[in-house]
């Protein structure tokens, strides 16, 4: 065994290194063995490089668990399609609780949410939320957790069949706890409440920031006053023959399954079909459109009625009862029923309200973050805050890959490069900016639905952050397409966090002396410094 030892670390003088000490330590062998075994070490080293050979004391250190592998025979029952399979019960946790197992924690069953998802901030509040009691029971035992560290997630175990009970701490548990870490007492937020029972309606973040951009957001802008028709609706956005942009839905499958196999292609679609049921237009027609947003409560119907014969008023009506006469509300005069009664779309009141409070910028703007993320995201459209008698906004808080966000939206779509609301929106940026500065953020973004921003607006949020946070501007083009391209070489991609956030390197880098290194890896030697 000396010898082996002996040849080794022989061995490792040909990476450069200068080796002259060598410790002999064990947690296991008695202290008087482990002199010996230096005594021996050292004889056998003499004449080498290494000079000193000195046996220590085991150290104090928490005790290891090495994992191993065996072979176990579990019964199955099969029933047609049907695969029964008794949840195993591993040897390595045996103690813990009562008939205690493991299950593939990457996805829970019930919520549908993964756990590689759950990027959190580096934050002391996070173990806490982690580690918290959870229902439906909790007892005085201890509650196996997943992951490493403090930071893990509990587990309720279970020996029946059926999926672990896996809690995993919500957007509003980590991000408004996050801030009361830093003395700000979140608030109730009337736009939050506003906002996502909307974004929900559109069927989450991405479609809602989808419908809010390009053609269908200019179809949801005309909806926002009286109700039209599809034909009006049609020449107020200039839709022609009615037939939107771009390929629908299933045809951007086609494109991605063009290098698959018949039978994956057969599968896939139907998969994808199924899918597209509820998530998208049936296909890329402004009347699909209408009608998929009014089954989705985004848009109400009503009916078109009139000219009246003696005001010649023309009227929508929400509800048509033809057991009942019409009246006209204008006059009370009676109206007569078409054979075919024309429909019209307005926005529900709900959507309405959130478009006038805002909606549109900060689902635009979540979109924009959510794409710039690779790996767990967290956002809260709306947040208000109390500090002393201090109270405040945030129009968009996020957590993307564990960076922390702030961010204000603002429309802007009209509104002149000379005109003095620009001052207002550079301060209520910079107030946005020093809460964030205050919470550890590391990064604050203006986001707005103007084509630019004043050359003067770009040079004062400069100058006055002065460095101490990064920043970024969103504008129209960037919030419409939903990314924002930078060249990197001869390539194109994605604008990322790690642009805009300075990351520390881990370790401070000393001197070398001693000139270039040359290391015999076999197959060459490899030559730096």
């Amino acid at each position: 065994m000396v010898e082996r030892l002996r040849a080794w670390l022989l061995a490792l003088l040909a990476y450069g290194a200068e080796p002259n000490h060598y410790r002999v330590v064990s947690c296991s062998v008695p202290g008087g063995d482990c002199a010996r075994v230096a005594e021996r070490l050292r004889a056998a080293l003499a004449g080498t490089p290494f000079q000193f050979v000195d046996p220590l004391p085991a150290p104090e250190r928490l005790p290891h668990v090495v994992p191993f592998e065996y072979d176990a025979t579990w019964p199955v029952e099969i029933k047609g399609r049907a695969l029964t399979l008794v949840p195993p019960k591993p040897r390595a946790f045996e103690g813990v609780g009562r008939a205690a197992w493991v299950v593939d924690l990457l996805r829970d069953v019930r919520t549908g949410r993964a756990i590689l998802d759950l990027h959190l901030p580096s934050s002391p509040v996070v173990p806490e939320l982690l580690n918290g009691p959870c229902p439906p029971t909790f007892d005085h035992r201890v509650i196996p957790r997943a992951g490493d560290g403090s930071e893990a997630v509990n587990l309720i175990c279970s020996g029946e069949r059926g999926t672990v009970n896996l809690f995993l701490p919500t957007d509003e548990e980590v991000l408004e706890e996050i801030l009361r870490d830093h003395g700000y007492q979140p608030v109730p937020d009337e736009k939050r409440s506003s906002y996502l029972p909307v974004i929900k309606r559109f069927g989450g973040l991405f479609l809602a920031g989808n419908a809010f951009a390009g053609q269908s957001g200019a179809i949801l802008a005309a909806l926002a006053g009286e109700p039209k028709t599809v034909e009006e609706i049609r020449g107020k956005c200039r839709l022609g023959d009615g037939k939107l942009e771009g390929p629908n839905y299933l045809q951007r499958v086609e494109q991605m399954l063009t290098r698959e196999t018949e039978r994956t292609r057969r599968i896939s679609r139907r998969r994808f079909e199924h899918y597209s049921r509820r998530t998208t237009p049936e296909g890329v027609t402004l009347k699909a459109l209408l009608e998929f947003w009014a089954d989705r409560s985004v848009l109400t119907r009503h009916w078109k009625l009139g000219p009246c014969r003696r005001c010649r008023h023309t009227f929508f009506q929400p509800n048509l009862d033809l057991r009942r006469r019409v009246l006209c509300p204008g006059c009370g005069h009676r109206v007569g029923l078409p054979p075919a009664v024309p429909v019209g779309y307005s926005l529900h009141r709900g959507v309405r309200l959130a478009v006038e409070q805002g909606v549109m910028p900060v689902a635009l703007t979540g979109r924009f973050l959510r794409n710039m993320t690779h790996r767990g995201f967290m956002w809260l459209p709306g947040v208000k805050y109390k500090r002393g008698a201090k109270r405040g906004d945030i129009d968009l808080l996020a957590c993307c890959d564990g960076y922390l966000v702030f961010g204000e939206c603002k429309r802007l779509d009209r509104t002149p490069p000379d005109a003095k609301v620009w001052a207002e929106v550079v301060d209520q940026f910079l107030r946005t900016a020093a809460v964030a500065r205050d919470c550890g953020a590391h990064l604050a973004v203006l986001a707005c639905q103007g084509s630019t921003y004043p050359p003067e607006v770009e040079k004062e949020i400069e100058t006055r952050l002065a460095g101490t946070i990064p920043h970024l501007l969103l504008d129209k083009n960037d919030l419409e397409v939903g990314h924002r391209e930078v060249r990197e070489g001869t390539h194109k991609r994605w604008l990322h966090l790690a642009d805009l956030i300075p990351r520390e390197y881990p370790e401070t880098p000393g001197p070398r002396e001693g000139g270039p290194r040359v290391v015999n890896v076999g197959w060459g030697v490899h030559t730096s410094g």
